[in-house]
């Protein structure tokens, strides 16, 4: 009887142990999230990612092994189950791989580097990509280094550093995150006086996906698909603030966009039940135009033919839908005032 007693008591001491030693290893990572790839060994950083009752060590040698030090810290960040989406929104995994699938955040491959530390990445280049460069600089709540170093790109890109929060993993690899990540990672572009988002051809799939009409043009002898900047007012709530005001910006300034303003007319005709009168004042949808004078044969049916046989759109996805309702519930009216 004593000795089955005191199985029981080991087993449980070794449970409890067990526990303890993973609250360590969660408030390590997600102190290396938030707060910086060394602050799994300050002791107020981890203490605030501790359970109620538990006190952090303050040698930080103790506190290094509690956690398990640098690389069992990065292994649970890739785990995918210290820090949830919510929390680093809207750099959630989803719109990191949205920002790596258009090539706005590029990984850097580093000699002597070990396959369990921190990846280094680059954003280039500045003048295309000001807006996601800016928002990285000011990020949050995650934590990350950006450097203007003169040796990338011959000066022309930034390196990115300590971004924890991109080594989670991406569970839905065609989410409606990480359509937003491809917008926000495209490159702002004028071409003929007419601006366009570019993506790689890489991008096709998500966009056929989501039903996303694009084009391929052809730029210093590389092709690109190329979107209509509408989208990047549309899928402004799921961008990170820089990117999104400046996309409303660019929606205040009237300039002249791809694809526009057919396409916001056609997705008001088959998302939002617009019938034959079409939008019912000027800016309803990003860059949208009130009237029928511009619309292909002066009616509602043009522009759907143009949805079906030109770019394919059958049908509105119910996110999408959500997003259109939104801006003209709410966005459409900020971007009038402030014009």
């Amino acid at each position: 009887m004593d000795f089955e007693k005191g199985h029981i008591l080991n087993e449980e001491d070794r449970l409890r142990g067990e526990e303890r030693k993973l609250a360590y290893r969660r408030a390590g990572a997600r102190a290396m999230v938030f707060s910086g790839p060394r602050a799994y060994l300050e002791r107020w950083v981890v203490q605030s990612h501790l359970p109620p009752g538990e006190l952090a060590p303050r040698s930080r040698g103790a506190l290094g092994k509690m956690t398990g030090g640098y690389r069992r810290c990065v292994e649970a960040i890739r785990s995918g189950t210290m820090v949830t989406a919510e929390e680093v929104a809207p750099w959630t995994p989803g719109f990191v791989s949205g920002l790596r699938m258009a090539r706005g955040l590029v990984k850097v491959e580093v000699a002597n580097w070990e396959p369990w530390q921190l990846s280094l990445w680059q954003v280039w280049p500045v003048e295309e990509r000001g807006w996601l460069i800016g928002d990285m600089e000011a990020m949050s709540p995650c934590w990350c280094k950006v450097a203007r170093s003169g040796w990338l790109w011959r000066g022309k890109g930034v390196s990115v550093s300590g971004f924890a929060a991109g080594e989670m993993p991406c569970l839905n690899d065609r989410g409606i995150d990480v359509l937003a990540g491809v917008i926000a990672g495209s490159r702002v572009m004028q071409e003929d006086g007419v601006w366009w988002l570019k993506v790689p051809l890489s991008c096709r799939g998500i966009l056929d996906e989501w039903q996303v009409p694009c084009e391929e043009h052809t730029w210093r002898r590389w092709r690109w698909l190329a979107l209509s900047p509408f989208w990047g007012c549309v899928f402004a709530p799921l961008l990170s603030p820089g990117i999104a005001s400046g996309f409303l910006e660019l929606a205040r300034s009237g300039v002249e966009v791809g694809q526009c303003p057919v396409l916001p007319g056609m997705l008001w005709q088959m998302a939002m039940g617009g019938g034959w009168r079409g939008m019912p004042f000027d800016g309803a949808l990003p860059f949208g135009r009130h009237g029928r004078d511009w619309c292909p044969n002066r009616s509602a049916v043009g522009l759907r033919e143009i949805g079906m046989s030109r770019w394919g759109i059958t049908r509105v996805r119910p996110e999408i839908r959500d997003l259109l309702v939104q801006w003209n519930r709410g966005l459409q009216h900020d971007v009038q005032h402030d014009g």
